[in-house]
This record gives C-alpha cells, sequence and structure tokens, in this order.
C-alpha cells in the first residue's frame, strides 16, 4: 500500500466523488459525527498540545464525513487525555494517523452518512 500521497492526488481522490448525490441522510451517523465532533471540541480543551480541529462537514455531495484534529510536533498526553482520544477512536467509524506539514493529525472518519 502507498502511503505518500500529494496534496493534489489526494484532491484528486476527493473529486472522484463529484457525481455522488446523497438522497437520505443517516440520522444516526449524523448523530455520531456531532458526538464525534463535541468530544474533540472537549479534549482540545484538556489537552495543551492540540493546535486546531478541523474537517468536512457531512453534505449531500460526500458520502463520508471527516473530523481531525492537529498535535503539536512533540505531544505528550497524561492518563485521562489519552483514555479520551481512545474513547474518541472507538467512538469513529475508521481513524488515520499521519505526518502533515510538520505537526501528527489524527483524522476520524464518520463513514455511510448519506445514502445513494
Amino acid at each position: 500500500m502507498r502511503v505518500n500521497y500529494t496534496p493534489e492526488e489526494i484532491a484528486e481522490m476527493h473529486d472522484r466523488n463529484e457525481n455522488f448525490n446523497g438522497t437520505r441522510a443517516n440520522f444516526s451517523k449524523i448523530k455520531l459525527y456531532q458526538a464525534v465532533k463535541s468530544d474533540l471540541v472537549e479534549f482540545m480543551n484538556m489537552c495543551d498540545d492540540v493546535r486546531m480541529i478541523d474537517g468536512y462537514d457531512p453534505n449531500m455531495k460526500e458520502k463520508h464525513a471527516i473530523l481531525w484534529l492537529d498535535f503539536s510536533p512533540a505531544a505528550a498526553l497524561n492518563k485521562e487525555e489519552t483514555a479520551a482520544l481512545t474513547a474518541i477512536m472507538n467512538k469513529a467509524d475508521g481513524t488515520v494517523i499521519s505526518a502533515v506539514d510538520g505537526h501528527v493529525r489524527i483524522s476520524f472518519d464518520i463513514n455511510d452518512i448519506w445514502d445513494n
């Protein structure tokens, strides 16, 4: 599996979904998205090493939604922060950890928010 994608390649992968147009919202997944987002905000308030939270909100052109948080380059989590982050990871449908422009990013996937 290839691990190093350029920003341009990621944009191309994103744009391939341009024909998707969700017609039915999966409300349990939307609630999951909102819960993960709320938990991330709470986590950011407790952890000084989080730089920012961002993501792609649910919309009818995307089947899935994603949230991420960026850490300082050398983040140290205490026991409570580790437990909170682990709980968020367990709640999301998937988690991706990557290095982006000198910091660590953890992304949280919420799949199948929209049905076609």
